[in-house]
């Protein structure tokens, strides 16, 4: 029983599975960076082009100019941006990290390969993807002990380890998202306020206004909408697994045994909100990074206290 539990905690820290966490990590930046580049070009982009309108269009001129299908060419040109570069990128460079950390999990946790998820993905890409990621000085070291220490996991056995490991997952992103969501509508109302504040106080016609503002409001609250949507739903995703994991553990605790069937049912899962979940930034992630590391060794420290203590009713 211990060697099984040794087994997850060492797996972990073998050099092909940190290079898959380094090409996952390489891969979801990738990803995070094109939709920071649309989340620029929706938003900034179009706030600074509307303020320029605006001016341009203002009293404050002697000879105002009307440049309203400057807005109307540059919104445009983002949707063809977001559908034919922004978004076929995201959805490749997310889909294909899912799949590498789906195989990390595959070798860690010693369950079966997800046939649903399809072919593997090529060592080479995780090679070339991982190298990237390692040549920045301290990023390996952020990537050992994924699922805590090896003192920590020695203690229970394999499938108790691997039920507390998809917790962690489960839990660690339902809290970005849930932080993620309330900045989300901060920003969306903060949208829609500038061009009525900023309207009125060069006192445009209610024309001009409204060509101006629904040019350059409409696909900066297509955007966060959109983001708002996927967030939303991937929550839900989590709380549905964190309900499964739950119960899967009280399970467990009730001193019923849980078979590998099981596991790999809720890893598909996993996976389907890996493939499919909306993206946190960098910047929040890191921001959040230590406390939500903290949060997760807690949680896993509890979790085995309360699997010891189940044992000793028997």
């Amino acid at each position: 029983m211990q060697k099984q539990a040794e087994t997850l905690a060492t797996r972990q820290n073998q050099t092909v599975n940190i290079e898959r966490l380094a090409a996952m990590r390489e891969l979801y930046s990738k990803a995070k960076h094109y939709n920071l580049l649309s989340a620029f070009v929706n938003i900034i982009v179009m706030v600074g082009l509307m303020l320029f309108v605006l001016f341009m269009n203002s009293q404050w001129l002697e000879n105002p100019i009307n440049l309203s299908w400057l807005l109307v060419l540059s919104s445009f040109f983002i949707l063809i941006f977001d559908e034919l570069i922004s978004i076929p990128k995201i959805n490749s460079a997310r889909k294909t990290a899912a799949k590498i950390q789906e195989l990390f999990d595959c070798d860690v946790l010693q369950i079966p390969w997800n046939n649903m998820a399809g072919d593997k993905p090529e060592a080479e890409i995780i090679k070339a993807e991982a190298d990237k990621h390692l040549a920045i000085q301290g990023n390996k070291e952020e990537l050992e002990n994924w699922y805590g220490n090896q003192q920590l996991f020695s203690q229970i056995p394999a499938q108790a380890a691997k039920l507390i490991a998809q917790r962690s997952n489960i839990t660690w992103d339902k809290t970005l998202r849930q932080r993620y969501l309330n900045s989300l509508k901060i920003i969306l109302f903060i949208i829609i306020l500038i061009p009525f504040i900023v309207g009125s106080f060069i006192g445009l016609s209610m024309q001009s206004f409204l060509i101006i503002a629904l040019a350059t409001v409409m696909p900066a609250i297509s955007y966060l909408r959109q983001q708002y949507r996927e967030h939303q739903h991937s929550l839900k995703a989590l709380e549905h697994l964190s309900r499964k994991q739950t119960a899967l553990w009280e399970k467990l605790l009730n001193q019923q045994s849980i078979n590998d069937i099981e596991i790999r049912q809720l890893q598909d899962e996993i996976y389907n909100h890996r493939k499919n979940g909306a993206l946190v930034f960098d910047r929040l992630y890191q921001k959040m990074k230590k406390s939500q590391e903290d949060s997760m060794y807690y949680s896993c420290e509890q979790s085995i206290n309360e699997y010891q203590k189940s044992q000793l009713k028997k």
